[in-house]
């Protein structure tokens, strides 16, 4: 009986707690709710007080300014601004009253919770009660003797599902850290493959035929002619990057990788005519290779979006060839810049 009783005493308070849960998120969405009904309201209000500012200012007569006696234009009504405005009214209205309708159905759940988490207190109240009147009834040195043992029992079965548990995610942390899987990619036909797009960009802009270009797998970076990139002057450092993200984006779609679509190359091409370049460094670019990759520039018609960000203009005969945007600095005179003046 005692057994059952409690099945019953556990099933009932987990039950109340199910509920006190479900009681607890409703006060945190009714929370919410209001949060969001005093958005609303705010938002009405500023509404109504532009549509009124709006109605004010189209009843005033035409006035001299104040400061300097000019005529200031008579108030014109704008009918679609006024549209916009009341659409915005009744929407926020609309929202309003939905989301009323919504806590209205919440506060009626919250209170069919409350009255059944009411309910199961009785219920574990008069289940506690019966239990006592029948351990009252057992002698009370043999109830207190099986009272200890069933706890020292579960006390062992709680230490020994510890143990374990520890014993497991030692054996874990200690095989994570003695072996340490090696990630191997065969990456060789993919390096080839870019490289040689690489070598076919520098050719088309002027470099030499005979020239050497591969991928270095230890830096994941170009070497030509047995150098590194990076050991080139800025000229060549930066047309051979160029190559590399123009090569890498014209594989990835086309054998289907992931990627942007699109580069955004900043300054790739720094000539012997740049005055911040020393006339006598060899690893500067000729004035040519930049001819040659603004006429490639103008005929690229394959997938995938080239952005260049350059000081100096393009050819007159490849310009209108492309998409070209001059930020000029000036107001009221084409694109001030990449952001409009405020």
């Amino acid at each position: 009986m005692i057994n059952e009783l409690n099945r019953e005493l556990n099933d009932l308070r987990a039950e109340r707690d199910y509920q006190s849960q479900l009681l607890s998120n409703i006060k945190d969405n009714m929370t919410n709710f209001q949060i969001l009904l005093n958005k609303y309201e705010s938002d009405i209000d500023r509404i109504s007080a532009t549509l009124n500012s709006q109605r004010i200012l189209e009843t005033y007569n035409n006035h001299a300014c104040p400061l300097c006696s000019a005529e200031l234009p008579e108030p014109t009504k704008d009918l679609e601004f006024m549209h916009n405005i009341n659409y915005e009214y009744q929407s926020t209205n609309i929202l309003k009253s939905q989301l009323l309708g919504v806590m209205n159905s919440t506060k009626d759940e919250k209170i069919e919770i409350n009255n059944k988490i009411k309910e199961l207190d009785s219920a574990i109240f008069n289940n506690v009660n019966i239990q006592e009147s029948y351990h009252n009834e057992i002698n009370n040195d043999l109830f207190d003797e099986l009272l200890e043992k069933q706890i020292n029992l579960k006390s062992s079965h709680y230490f020994i599902n510890k143990k374990n548990e520890l014993e497991k995610l030692l054996s874990i942390a200690t095989q994570r850290k003695t072996s340490k899987p090696k990630i191997q990619r065969e990456l060789s036909n993919q390096y080839n493959n870019i490289s040689k797009i690489c070598y076919s960009l520098l050719i088309k802009w002027g470099f030499d035929i005979n020239m050497n270009v591969f991928i270095d797998e230890k830096t994941m970076d170009l070497r030509i002619n047995q150098r590194e990139r990076i050991s080139y002057g800025k000229g060549k450092r930066a047309i051979f990057l160029t190559a590399y993200l123009v090569a890498i984006m014209q594989y990835a779609i086309e054998n289907n990788h992931p990627h942007l679509g699109f580069i955004i190359i900043d300054s790739p091409l720094v000539t012997h005519k740049d005055p911040k370049i020393n006339k006598n460094d060899f690893d500067s670019i000729q004035q040519s290779v930049a001819d040659n990759f603004y006429i490639w520039l103008s005929e690229y018609k394959l997938r995938g979006q080239i952005i260049i960000i350059e000081n100096d203009v393009p050819p007159d005969t490849v310009k209108s060839q492309m998409n070209f945007i001059e930020f000029t600095g000036r107001k009221n005179d084409q694109r001030f810049g990449f952001y409009y003046p405020s």
